[in-house]
């Protein structure tokens, strides 16, 4: 992105992780200190608060937003997001504030677990893996990530038959709810879409079916999908004077995501579910 706006440009850095400000700024050290990259400890929900604060409201060019967990956290055992490892039960992306998903698993009531697990997690077996973790954490707290997979799998029937492992739903959906993810990618959209210029463009990956529906429903509503279905298909219009005739104030660039080739995906495994959508402002709206 640096290397995109060239000289002349700025690139603002957003992530609530001290530790991956700390290695990018490590790493970039130079493009901070000229000026051309700010880093800003903040969710990225908070773009609207700080780009009017900087004076740039109405001038972003571009938001590019890779969303959820990283490899990094992932591969530290001491954060807590993997059950291929032992570690604190803990799950958040800013380890300074918020809680730990320990204390969830123990304050919640069943219900409300079972509902997160298959809200969230889209569990089939939540309410019966609910059950199961309030019946262990009546005998002794459940602190680690090893402890959680176990139990899970006591309670998944046809746990060994799956190739994925069987807590995997139920650490994604403990993730997103201890860091509030879906909430701060609604915010994002909404927020974002309001800082751009004209013309300006609003990119998000993101890496499961939960995230990617509020994108391109977000998106969607925002390019007037439904005011566009009450125009009859066989008038002569233009995709400038469909988007006038609607209101929109956006255009959907392309209407699938941009997905990653074979190539990719063998250097990066983890890339395989990630998708692209890019949402293009065409009137202001601040």
């Amino acid at each position: 992105m640096l290397a995109a706006v060239g000289q002349t440009g700025r690139v603002i850095g957003f992530d609530r992780d001290q530790s991956a400000l700390d290695l990018a700024g490590a790493r970039l050290q130079a493009e901070v200190q000229d000026g051309r990259l700010s880093l800003v400890k903040s969710p990225y929900s908070d773009v609207k608060k700080v780009i009017t604060e900087l004076g740039l409201a109405g001038k972003v060019r571009a938001i590019l937003a890779d969303i959820g967990v990283s490899s990094m956290h992932i591969d530290q055992a001491a954060r807590g997001f993997s059950f291929m490892s032992d570690g604190p039960l803990d799950m958040r992306m800013d380890q300074a504030s918020g809680r730990t998903a320990a204390a969830l698993i123990a304050e919640e009531p069943k219900e409300e677990l079972a509902r997160l697990f298959y809200q969230y997690g889209e569990e089939p077996l939540g309410r019966r893996i609910a059950d199961f973790i309030v019946r262990a954490r009546g005998e002794a707290p459940i602190t680690t990530t090893g402890e959680l997979a176990a139990i899970v799998t006591k309670a998944i029937p046809y746990a060994g038959k799956s190739k994925k492992h069987p807590a995997t739903k139920v650490f994604q959906a403990l993730r997103i709810a201890v860091n509030d993810e879906l909430g701060e990618l609604e915010r994002l959209i909404a927020d974002g879409f309001e800082v751009l210029a004209v013309d300006g463009r609003l990119a998000i990956i993101t890496f499961h079916s939960l995230e990617d529906r509020i994108v391109k429903e977000r998106f969607q509503d925002r390019a007037g999908k439904a005011a566009r279905a009450a125009v009859p298909r066989d008038l002569p219009l233009t995709a400038e004077q469909l988007r006038a005739a609607t209101q929109a104030d956006a255009v959907v660039v392309k209407p699938f995501p941009l997905i990653p080739h074979d190539d990719e995906i063998e250097r990066n495994p983890r890339s395989r579910s990630a998708k692209l959508r890019v949402l293009e402002k065409k009137s202001k709206s601040i």
